[in-house]
């Protein structure tokens, strides 16, 4: 995703007459002198602050040029400092960027103002209203905070990929996700849950009312393995048997039965027609004879392709929800893609590449600063300094 954004821009000297006192609100102020500012900038090192004096409650103030405030960097180097990290850079290589250019900050200063910027943006978010959601893509993933894995949950407006709301779960369990989706959903309206198989989600969607759309692509990403699995398995029993020159080994078609079948339930899937299910209903009775094994015993193969079947079975109302006109209309693509496109930007794939994070609220900010980043894509050009304001 392509983001176009502006850095702040830093003069050297006040603009124009602050309006009010900040202390009082008083509309009465009086000049009181000039002062140096030392500034850490990659233009500037040092710049004219004007101080004034309340007439009402005779306190003082200084009045800064745009681009500077009572810190000691600019606004310029903030944001060059952020956008750097979110570019890929560490905390360390960040400095030394900026130490090339003549602003050079330490490590820990670079770590405070991606962490400022993180809160900033999680406020930003909080105060832009959302108007109504009727498609919500929810998916989790995992994070290592200090050593402890932990889980983290996002949902996204289905369409365009917004973020709506992160959190790190107890566990991946429905009642959790529920309670934490609850409000949200009542609040934007939702009709339509978007997720991957898991039974969490069958759960949530039917408690909370929901309509509910199984990701396809993670369906048939799971039909491919595991039919391939099947089939290999099949393969090598064949093979076996073979090797044996067995009379009833070459008479006997379960195998070759097995592997056309698996190929059939790939192109069942895979073109999620009408009278998909009525196949789909005939391939598991097929296999209805298929016992369970004992207790020790590995699953035939038999018995596993009536499990998958049936499983698919129970999903495939969810499977063709986006096939219905008028959530098609809506743009309901029948994929939660959008989140899982989500996830990456908002710091999995940088993640990979990281020890972990230090805490929990460091996590947090992270991932919101990506997040609302993420959300400017395609918006024209994006004003980085109001992270810093």
């Amino acid at each position: 995703m392509r983001i176009r954004f502006t850095i702040p821009e830093v003069k050297n000297q006040p603009e124009a007459r602050p309006q009010n006192c900040p202390h009082c609100g008083s509309q009465g102020l009086y000049l009181h002198g000039y002062v140096p500012k030392h500034l850490i900038d990659h233009k500037l090192s040092t710049v004219q602050a004007i101080r004034y004096q309340c007439k009402a409650c005779q306190k003082t103030f200084r009045h800064y040029p745009p681009g500077v405030d009572h810190a000691q960097q600019s606004a310029a180097t903030k944001v060059m400092g952020i956008l750097l990290w979110v570019l890929g850079l560490s905390y360390d290589n960040v400095s030394n960027f900026l130490r090339a250019l003549g602003c050079g900050i330490a490590k820990a200063t670079a770590w405070g103002d991606v962490q400022e910027a993180g809160e900033k943006a999680k406020k930003l978010r909080k105060r832009r209203p959302l108007g109504r959601v009727r498609l919500m893509g929810i998916d989790t993933t995992g994070y290592k905070v200090r050593g402890e894995q932990i889980v983290a949950g996002m949902v996204t407006d289905g369409l365009s990929g917004e973020v709506l709301e992160l959190e790190i779960l107890g566990a991946e369990e429905a009642e959790e996700i529920k309670a934490w989706i609850k409000d949200l959903v009542e609040e934007l309206g939702v009709e339509v849950l978007i997720s991957d198989d898991d039974d969490t989600y069958k759960i949530v969607a039917a408690d909370l009312h929901l309509k509910h759309q199984i990701c396809i692509a993670h369906v048939r990403k799971w039909v491919a393995k595991r039919t391939r699995e099947l089939i290999e398995g099949a393969q090598l029993m064949l093979a076996k048997k073979a090797a044996r020159a067995s009379k009833r080994a070459r008479a006997d078609p379960q195998e070759q039965e097995l592997i056309a079948d698996c190929l059939k339930l790939r192109e069942i899937i895979k073109e999620l027609k009408g009278e998909g299910q009525e196949e789909l209903e005939r391939l598991h009775f097929r296999y209805l004879w298929a016992r369970p094994p004992k207790k020790g015993q590995q699953a035939s193969l038999w018995y596993r392709m009536r499990l998958m079947t049936l499983r698919l079975l129970e999903s495939w109302q969810r499977l063709v929800l986006y096939q219905r006109e008028e959530l098609a209309k809506l743009g309901l693509s029948g994929t939660n893609n959008v989140t899982e496109r989500a996830i990456g930007r908002c710091g999995k794939i940088r993640y990979k590449t990281m020890r972990g994070y230090k805490s929990r609220e460091s996590w947090r900010r992270t991932i919101w600063l990506l997040a609302w980043l993420g959300m400017q894509g395609g918006k024209g050009w994006y004003n980085a300094g109001e992270l810093v304001a």
